[in-house]
């Protein structure tokens, strides 16, 4: 087949697992599309290939000339890499370790060769990756456990938009450090692994329902359970925190409380994490800026950072709150305890604030949470 000369014909892309052979193409392709500061080593691309072949996809292209060692008439002009771990975050063990039993699917790179670039590659690997790793996990043996839960990665913040086109949500500032800009971390969860139509046909059997009738008691009480928790309301601006507030006057003088219950902004979640009245407002000042990251609804001038923000301060212990996660501690560039972001435990979104080790204080960011009306 004579495909026209520099055409990607890409209708006839084709995915497929990286072999051996292949990977110092890859390793070119990375080091052509990363600064030296960020880009893996070929040491890293090998291991990578045999600790976790399955994760390792390519795309590619016909050629007319085969590749040395091969019949194979193709061309790698893009690829995913990953390894597992067993953290539900990016850190900087869980980037450089593969844990062959985690369930977190680690990517490191997703990257399309120079000479192919804004075609929508990327967006296709991306889709193709997820497709197959949620196709694993539906066909996995223990059905309790999927084979994967979750896939995470770490991003600038210029390039939001693609993962999130390709399904990913946007976490927050990572701890991470490698190269000289701030990295990112966004995140796809998997879907739970669903029953086979032999066995809802096997459990209709011992509950002597047809099988068309389990299925619509299924829907339905999937259906229930996504109406069973609120879509929370976000702010879109400061000036609408007056509407969810109520202040209060005692002795101690005049103090402004959450009017709602705050909820995780998270779409497909909603779950309950403070109840209202549990929190006072009060405008903190920013320690560290990377808790604001680049996805704090409360608009600002894109020039400028705020030096506070308004905040729900909570004590005197996580007790208080309904529902709390916390990440690893964050490394900090002056002395002092170190901070932890505050998390949707549901769900893991966040960072929804911040705290410090040691501290009976917890400040969650007003934007970053939703607010459940009375109506709701």
């Amino acid at each position: 087949m004579a495909w026209p000369k520099g055409s990607d014909a890409l209708d006839d892309i084709a995915f497929d697992l990286i072999s051996e052979l292949d990977v110092p193409k890859a390793f070119e392709i990375e080091s052509e599309s990363y600064p030296a500061d960020e880009a893996a080593t070929l040491d890293a691309f090998v291991q990578r290939q045999k600790q976790a072949p399955e994760l390792f996809l390519g795309a590619y292209i016909h050629s007319d000339e085969p590749k040395s060692g091969s019949s194979e008439n193709r061309k790698l002009i893009g690829y995913i890499c990953a390894t597992l771990s067993s953290s539900s975050t990016l850190t900087h063990s869980s980037m450089s370790t593969h844990e062959p039993n985690g369930t977190s699917v680690c990517i490191h790179s997703v990257c399309a060769a120079p000479a192919h670039r804004r075609r929508g590659i990327a967006t296709r690997l991306l889709k193709e990756y997820l497709s197959r790793l949620q196709q694993a996990s539906d066909e996995s043996e223990n059905k309790k456990s999927p084979k994967y839960s979750r896939v995470l990665l770490i991003a600038h913040d210029d390039l939001r938009a693609l993962y999130e086109n390709a399904g990913f949500e946007w976490v927050g500032p990572s701890a991470v450090v490698h190269g000289a800009r701030p990295w990112f971390e966004m995140r796809k969860l998997l879907d739970a692994t669903r029953p086979t139509d032999s066995e809802v046909e096997a459990a209709s059997q011992m509950l002597s329902i047809p099988p068309d009738i389990m299925q619509a008691l299924q829907a339905s009480l999937a259906s229930s359970s996504r109406r069973a928790r609120p879509t929370a309301r976000l702010l879109s601006s400061n000036a609408q925190l007056d509407e969810v507030l109520t202040v209060t006057d005692s002795s101690a003088g005049t103090t402004k409380v959450n009017k709602y219950d705050l909820l995780c902004p998270r779409l497909g979640c909603g779950c309950l994490i403070l109840k209202s009245g549990a929190a006072q407002l009060v405008d903190q000042d920013i320690v560290n800026q990377e808790v604001l990251g680049s996805h704090s609804q409360v608009s600002s001038s894109p020039s400028s950072t705020p030096a506070s923000i308004p905040c729900w301060i909570v004590e005197p212990n996580p007790m208080v709150f309904e529902n709390i996660g916390f990440s690893k501690s964050v490394p900090q560039s002056t002395e002092g305890p170190k901070m932890k972001y505050l998390l949707c435990a549901d769900c893991d979104h966040g960072s929804l604030g911040w705290t410090f080790e040691g501290d009976t204080r917890f400040w969650v960011i007003c934007s970053r949470v939703g607010y459940k009306a009375q109506d709701t």
